[in-house]
């Protein structure tokens, strides 16, 4: 057991180097990074074995450093969003990875008891398998940290009657789905810093947002400013408000909803919390 923990220390200060070497690419297929991230963490990793008094640390090295960079890809976890969890989230997560990687690899080569060795590999394996089922939560908290770095405050609706079904954050945008549970109409927001668009901007885009095709028999759209700053664009046949929210450009969009339906779901805004777009995503 004692080799166990000393393997797991070895396997985090290699998760910290990793990460470092990390945020110098945004995507996996930078390969001079990753051959990087691969032919370094092998040399690393066995001369911290060597100074923790490991039996065998090149092997243990061998089989532990791989792990740490290829799980991600192999288990199709976007890098993007590990990098977006920002500077410590990113840090812990390869930390984890590289505990789990070098205690998978003390457990599986060094002589110990097999009452031990058997549910400690056991126990590994289950978590590897089981950390893809995450990365859409994963994605989602990646998603909400870019926000707020953004200075982009993460809102969604309070409507009574609807529960929010989709959740994306993309460069500094947030677009969210909601679902009216008595007959699946739909509303879908969008938020976006007002230092890129001001709600006359965001009208006159000449889109809606998130919408369907026009039906058969739609207009020409048309942008009004009604007297409270609020901006309605509609095409004779469908609607969306939008209107400033704090650093934000906020515009509501429902395909069958009226404006005074919009402008009342509208008022609803409140902060969204990560735990909501978490627990959606892991439900999905």
């Amino acid at each position: 057991m004692n080799a166990l923990i000393r393997a797991a220390l070895v396997g985090a200060v290699i998760g910290l180097g990793q990460a470092a070497l990390a945020v110098q690419a945004t995507e996996y297929d930078n390969l001079l990074v990753f051959l990087a991230m691969l032919a370094g963490a092998f040399p690393a990793g066995g001369l911290l074995c060597w100074w923790g008094k490991l039996p065998l640390p090149w092997l243990i090295s061998a089989v532990g450093s791989p792990g740490v960079v290829v799980y991600l890809p192999a288990s199709k976890i976007p890098f993007r969003d590990i990098v977006d969890l920002g500077e410590w989230g990113g840090r812990l997560v390869f930390m984890g990875l590289g505990v789990g990687a070098f205690t998978f690899a003390a457990a599986l080569v060094v002589p110990m008891s097999r009452n031990v060795r058997l549910p400690v590999l056991g126990a590994l394996l289950a978590l590897g398998l089981l950390a893809p089922l995450g990365r859409d939560s994963l994605a989602a908290l990646a998603g909400m940290q870019v926000l707020a770095r953004e200075g982009v405050p993460a809102v969604g609706l309070d409507a009574p009657g609807y529960r929010l079904t989709t959740f994306s954050a993309e460069e500094a945008t947030l677009t969210l789905r909601y679902e009216r549970q008595r007959d699946g109409a739909e509303l879908a927001v969008s938020v976006e810093p007002r230092r890129w668009t001001e709600p006359q901007e965001t009208c006159y885009s000449g889109r809606f947002h998130l919408s369907r095709p026009a039906p058969p028999g739609a207009g020409r759209v048309r942008c009004e400013e009604e007297p409270d700053g609020v901006w309605v664009r509609s095409d004779d046949m469908r609607y969306a408000v939008i209107a400033p929210h704090g650093a934000a450009t906020v515009e509501v969009f429902g395909d069958s909803a009226s404006v005074a339906e919009l402008r009342a779901a509208f008022a609803t805004l409140r902060p969204l919390r990560w735990h909501e777009v978490v627990w959606l995503r892991a439900a999905d």
